[in-house]
This record gives structure tokens, C-alpha cells and sequence, in this order.
């Protein structure tokens, strides 16, 4: 008997047309869940669900291409898994990332905050900070990447958006140097705080 059952639950994976996504894909499908094949290629996806469709015997798997850097196609990927499985109720909030990376940290994060807030408020906020940089240009595709944050002392933010399944949120893609940021900077840049401001 499977220890795992998945009957009645959605699953919506990006970068699921190829390799680990694929395979997860078809893992919670074999389990019982719907599943929506995302990537940007609309052949390839219709391509997978099939393949996984006729592997497990019955038809659990949907094609849905989309770039999720572009709002608009980000919006249709919404807008048409709410349409097959026929729930308004649904909420996505996507991230994709690609994998493996020789080393750094990199994570998906996402903030509720207590009041409305203007997205331009919060990359000021992030703008004004001591230590981050902003690189957020997706149209020239530049994101944060552990490449080139490595042997760097900054931690880099990007992809600053709403998150519209929540009232006040938002989504950053965070990567640091975990060597640096995450262990021997900070050691040095704590020491040097409580130096500067007599706390010990």
C-alpha cells in the first residue's frame, strides 16, 4: 500500500516538462493528484502530460505553457488552472529555479506585511539598506545568481513583486555567499557593530 495518497489535491509545478520538475510531476500524479505540466515550450508540456497521463492510465496531467517572468502569461497560468480544475478558490504564487549551483545560498521568500504597502516602497527600503544590492531587470534576464554573488561580501535581491494570493505581500529571490554572508562576514561585520557602538 502507498504511503502517500494524493486524490483530490492540485498541484501546479514550473519547469516540470524535463528532468527532476518531470519527475515530480509524474510522482504526484501516480499518487492521485491533478497536475499542471508549466514551462515555456507549449509542445513539450502537451508532450509530458500525455506521457505521464498514459505511464499512470488515466488523465491527472494538464499542459499549461507560461514564462513566469512575463505578468501576463503569469496571470493566464492562473487564470486557466482555476478554469481546468474548476476552482476560483485557487492561489498560486510562483517561483522557479534552476539547480544545481557549485555553491552560495539562494532563497524564495515571501513577506506579509501589517499595512498596504507601495512596491516601490519596499525596493527603496532594500535600495537603502547597507549590504544588499538590487539586481531586478527581468526583461534583460538579470537576476541574483550564487555565479555572481560568489566571494562577495553583498547580499542580492531581485525579483521584487506583489504576491497576489495574500492582501499585503510580496516575493524576493535572495542569494548570498555562504561562506561570506553566511558565516565569516558576518562574524567580522558583527564584531566591528559591537566595537563601533561600545557594546563590549
Amino acid at each position: 500500500m502507498s504511503l502517500f495518497n494524493l486524490k483530490n489535491k492540485s498541484v501546479l509545478i514550473t519547469g516540470s516538462s524535463k528532468g527532476i520538475g518531470k519527475a515530480i510531476a509524474y510522482q504526484c500524479a501516480e499518487h492521485g493528484a491533478r497536475v499542471i505540466i508549466s514551462s515555456r515550450k507549449l509542445d513539450i508540456c502537451e508532450q509530458t502530460a500525455v506521457e505521464i497521463n498514459t505511464k499512470i492510465g488515466r488523465e491527472l496531467a494538464y499542459a499549461i505553457p507560461a514564462n513566469i517572468s512575463d505578468d501576463d502569461q503569469l496571470e493566464k497560468l492562473v487564470n486557466e488552472t482555476r478554469k481546468i480544475f474548476n476552482d476560483e478558490t485557487i492561489q498560486v504564487s510562483a517561483t522557479v529555479v534552476r539547480i544545481p549551483v557549485i555553491g552560495g545560498h539562494s532563497e524564495a521568500v515571501n513577506v506579509e506585511t501589517h499595512k498596504p504597502f507601495k512596491i516601490e516602497e519596499i525596493q527603496d527600503a532594500l535600495i537603502n539598506t547597507n549590504g544588499i544590492v538590487i539586481q531586478d531587470l527581468p526583461d534583460e534576464n538579470l537576476y541574483p545568481m550564487p555565479l555572481t554573488a560568489h566571494e562577495k561580501n553583498e547580499v542580492f535581491v531581485g525579483r521584487i513583486r506583489r504576491d497576489d494570493t495574500i492582501e499585503n505581500g510580496f516575493n524576493i529571490w535572495i542569494v548570498a555567499d555562504n561562506l561570506r554572508k553566511g558565516a565569516a562576514t558576518n562574524a567580522v561585520q558583527i564584531a566591528a557593530h559591537l566595537i563601533e557602538n561600545n557594546l563590549v
